[in-house]
C-alpha cells in the first residue's frame, strides 16, 4: 500500500495533465476506455476517487449489497423515490453580496449556520435577517437553482488543507 504522501503526490500529478494524458490515466485505472464527456474536471475527479479508493480501500461487502439492493429496488419499482436531503459540509463558507456588503456565513453542520457570531438553525434565518425580508436561504445563498439576479455575486469557499478543499466532490 502506498504510504500517505505517495497518494498525495499522485493526486496532484493528475492535476497537471492534460485531457489525453487523462484518458491515459484512467484507462489503467479503470481497465477500460474513458467515455466521460470532456470535460476534464469530471476526468480529473474520477481518477482521484478511484487513486483514493486504491490507497483507502473500497465500500465494504455489506455497504456494496445495500447499495445494490437499492439500485434494484429502484428498478423494480420505478414510482418509489428515495428522497435525501442535501446537507452542506461542516465548514464551508458561503458568501454573499447583498446592497453592496459582502455577508459570510459558516456552516457548522447541517443544520446549523453562525452568521455574525450568532446561530441559527437555517439559511432561511440568516437570509431573513440580512434582508429584512422572508427569501428561501438556499435560493438566497445559491446552494440551490434558483432564478440568479443581475446583480448578486454568491461563491462557496470550502477550507483546505495541504492545497485540497475539505468537502470538495471527487
Amino acid at each position: 500500500m502506498k504510504s500517505e504522501h505517495q497518494l498525495k503526490r499522485a493526486i496532484d500529478e493528475v492535476q497537471n495533465l492534460d485531457i489525453r494524458d487523462l484518458r491515459e490515466r484512467f484507462g489503467e485505472l479503470y481497465g477500460a476506455e474513458c467515455v466521460c464527456p470532456q470535460n476534464v474536471q469530471t476526468i480529473r475527479n474520477r481518477i482521484i476517487y478511484k487513486l483514493q479508493e486504491l490507497h483507502y480501500g473500497g465500500l465494504c461487502e455489506a455497504d456494496r449489497l445495500q447499495l445494490e439492493a437499492i439500485r434494484n429496488q429502484r428498478r423494480t419499482h420505478a414510482t418509489t423515490r428515495i428522497v435525501t436531503r442535501r446537507t452542506l459540509t461542516p465548514g464551508v463558507r458561503l458568501i454573499r453580496q447583498w446592497e453592496g456588503v459582502n455577508h459570510e456565513v459558516l456552516v457548522v453542520d447541517g443544520n446549523k449556520f453562525e452568521y455574525n457570531g450568532e446561530l441559527f438553525k437555517s439559511l432561511t434565518a440568516v437570509a431573513d435577517r440580512i434582508t429584512g425580508k422572508h427569501w428561501n436561504g438556499n435560493v438566497f445563498f445559491g446552494v440551490t437553482n434558483g432564478k440568479r439576479k443581475q446583480n448578486r455575486t454568491v461563491r462557496s469557499v470550502l477550507p483546505k488543507i495541504g492545497g485540497r478543499r475539505i468537502g470538495a466532490r471527487l
